[in-house]
């Protein structure tokens, strides 16, 4: 192996420098134990079958795109009218 390549291997597994994996650079006083992370959240798949009286979208028919753009636009003229009345 080139000069270059070992002595970038050192300390990696496989290379010739063995490392003494028990002895550690932080005293054990400083070392703090972590609390186990807490349990995930469990669910309730029924708090996600309908959320007041109405499907889920992934559950709804589908709105044709051109019903939602003229609904957009209808909305947008209702709030333009209501803002030019004050």
């Amino acid at each position: 192996m080139p000069q270059s390549l070992s002595s970038s291997m050192q300390g990696y597994y496989g290379s010739e420098k063995i490392v003494d994996e028990t002895k550690s650079h932080v005293p054990a006083a400083t070392k703090q134990q972590r609390p186990p992370p807490p349990p995930p959240p469990s669910y309730n798949l029924r708090q996600f079958e309908s959320v007041n009286e109405a499907p889920p979208l992934a559950f709804r028919k589908p709105i044709p795109v051109a019903e939602r753009i003229g609904s957009a636009k209808d909305a947008i003229k209702d709030f333009d009218g209501k803002m030019n009345k004050g």
